[in-house]
């Protein structure tokens, strides 16, 4: 399926802060109450929309971006040095990346990343916005 010398688009460290992004954004927001399901449903939906991913590959997607966020969110209460958490979160990062790199063509996850990229700006402007919403009500 996927061509492991394709070039992508989006710079590395870009792509790296984008699957970051995603593999917490499920987990982080809903146990936050942030984001709701709608919210999340509607990402997925639209990503599978840009990325021309079938059902299977979204939910596969879903499942991996919940499982990777779990990880993260318990390696963030994880009582080690700062450098230690960065190694593991981008070894987290990597694994995340290959296994959803597995799953695309090599259009389909160029298509994947550039979604993730924008809809990640938007979405993390959402999470401030409600974030400051919610400090001013307790205020």
């Amino acid at each position: 399926m996927m061509n492991k010398g394709c070039s992508h688009s989006i710079s590395k460290n870009s792509r790296w802060v984008v699957l970051i992004f995603a593999m917490v954004f499920c987990v982080f927001v809903s146990s936050e109450g942030i984001i709701s399901q709608e919210e999340i449903d509607l990402y997925y939906a639209n990503m599978q929309k840009e990325a021309d991913l079938d059902g299977n590959q979204i939910e596969q997607i879903a499942i991996i971006n919940r499982d990777y966020g779990e990880k993260f969110k318990e390696l963030s209460k994880e009582e080690i040095s700062r450098w230690k958490k960065i190694r593991k979160a981008r070894s987290f990062s990597k694994d995340q990346k290959k296994t959803i790199q597995s799953l695309l063509t090599d259009s389909q996850y160029d298509r994947y990343l550039e979604f993730v990229e924008s809809e990640g700006k938007k979405l993390r402007q959402a999470i401030k916005d409600k974030r400051k919403l919610s400090s001013t009500e307790e205020s």
